[in-house]
């Protein structure tokens, strides 16, 4: 799905560089694929380019893309390790969207803990997660009390989740946290729950 999701941004890309439309906000989703798609790989540089040009072309308007491009941007500094700046720029970010009510706002506040994650900031995250929606606090969840050792604590947090994620990205999340806490619990059970998460991750690229 991936290397599909590639080609399709590069015709795209393409067409609107014929069209003269490779500046017009009809590009953003394309740059933005290209970037998360770059940051996947965590050829940083790569996904910077193309969140910078679409930067460029929402900013001052288009509050929601602006928003997202600039989250982008955050998730790419903290990938980098850089979780000082990226934690900083979500102000920024949040305020861009013009709303304190919106449903993108999860983004952001799932990304904060995240960063806070990385700056060891645990009980940071647990304070943020209490902002987001039943499915996501519960992934959150779990992982915060994995990144404390808590394996036992991240399977209760994970009791109540769905047996399935309800698209590939967040099935794959919820298998790779019922491996690790298998692991984390010396279960039995780790080992077939390793192969079935790598048997998905590899299915789907």
């Amino acid at each position: 799905l991936r290397g599909e999701a590639r080609e399709l941004v590069v015709e795209l890309l393409d067409a609107a560089r014929r069209l003269h439309f490779d500046r017009h906000y009809f590009a953003f989703h394309a740059l933005r694929t290209t970037a998360l798609l770059a940051l996947e790989r965590h050829d940083l540089a790569a996904a910077a380019e193309p969140v910078e040009r679409a930067l460029e072309i929402v900013s001052g308007a288009r509050p929601a893309f602006n928003y997202l491009a600039q989250l982008d941007r955050a998730r790419i500094w903290a990938a980098g390790g850089n979780y000082d700046e990226a934690l900083a720029s979500l102000p920024a970010a949040r305020s861009a969207l013009k709303s304190r009510n919106s449903v993108l706002l999860a983004e952001a506040d799932e990304l904060e803990a995240r960063i806070r994650l990385g700056l060891g900031d645990q009980s940071g995250a647990a304070s943020v997660i209490e902002r987001l929606p039943g499915d996501r606090r519960i992934a959150m969840s779990a992982i915060i009390a994995l990144a404390a050792g808590n394996a036992e604590q991240a399977a209760r947090a994970l009791s109540s989740a769905p047996a399935e994620g309800a698209t590939i990205r967040s099935d794959l999340e919820l298998r790779l946290l019922r491996a690790s806490i298998a692991i984390g619990q010396s279960s039995p059970e780790a080992s077939a729950l390793v192969r079935q998460a790598l048997a998905v991750a590899d299915r789907y690229g």
